[in-house]
């Protein structure tokens, strides 16, 4: 009888750690971060207001200082909170080969540094917490793939903004240029708001979802190297089969395509 465990089984290089102790650190400060986005928002729709002349007789002066300031807390706050996520996102990595995919794809040397990468960032760091995601399992035994794409979509929605922003400067100094360069930064506060909505989400379900997904996968070691056979273990072990709630998706540790429905 081959008691060689199946692919997914193999015992890890490491044990599983929770990364809820990160997640923790993280969203305070992606809290704070949004708190100053909303102050940020508020000033430029003021701005805009002032400049489109809505309401005669308003200045826009005050707005733009106020935005001015919000914006450079929200800088400060955005560096803490990369500093933190990316932390966070580096031991759900780690964790991989606890929850059944031995090969991270891409490593966790390549999602780090693709942070700090112009144009590679918008996609490498994508595909690890696709992975992530599909080695995870929320409470309805879903794969939290869709997740990842709205909170990614409003990411790089946030980043054209910004981008549109900075193009609507090099437009000669005048009254167009003051309501659309307020338009588009009112518009990158949305996007950022929506990304870090997403985001406070995310941190919860793939932290809870691999903490799940950890835990019946060494049920199923434990299970498999008592009775390889494949029948029912004996009573002393934790039983493998789920109830129909949480009945196991299939897990991919390659490949690109989402689980969700």
């Amino acid at each position: 009888m081959s008691t060689t465990l199946p692919t997914g089984l193999e015992a890890p290089p490491q044990a599983f750690v929770s990364p809820a102790t990160r997640m923790w650190v993280t969203i305070p400060l992606l809290v704070l971060q949004s708190i100053f986005i909303v102050f940020a928002a508020a000033a430029n729709l003021g701005a805009l207001i002032a400049f489109a002349g809505w309401f005669p007789g308003t200045s826009a002066e005050g707005f733009e200082t106020a935005a001015l300031f919000a914006e450079i807390f929200t800088l400060v706050f955005l560096a803490l909170t990369g500093i933190a996520f990316i932390s966070w996102h580096r031991r759900l990595i780690r964790n991989l080969p606890a929850v059944g995919c031995p090969a991270p794809d891409p490593s966790i040397v390549w999602a780090t540094w693709a942070w700090l990468l112009p144009i590679v960032n918008l996609f490498v760091p994508y595909r690890s917490f696709q992975q992530i995601a599909r080695n995870a399992r929320t409470a309805s035994a879903r794969r939290p793939t869709g997740l990842v794409d709205a909170w990614w979509l409003a990411w790089i929605a946030s980043i054209v903004a910004d981008a549109t922003s900075a193009v609507l400067m090099r437009i000669p100094e005048g009254p167009t240029r003051r309501v659309l360069e307020a338009g588009s930064t009112l518009a990158g506060n949305g996007a950022e708001l929506l990304a870090a909505g997403l985001a406070l989400a995310l941190l919860v379900v793939l932290t809870r979802g691999q903490e799940r997904e950890a835990a019946i996968v060494a049920a199923e070691r434990r299970a498999w190297v008592t009775d390889p056979s494949g029948v029912t273990p004996p009573p002393s072990m934790p039983q493998v089969a789920s109830p129909p709630a949480l009945a196991r998706p299939p897990r991919e540790t390659t490949g690109e395509t989402s689980q969700d429905p």
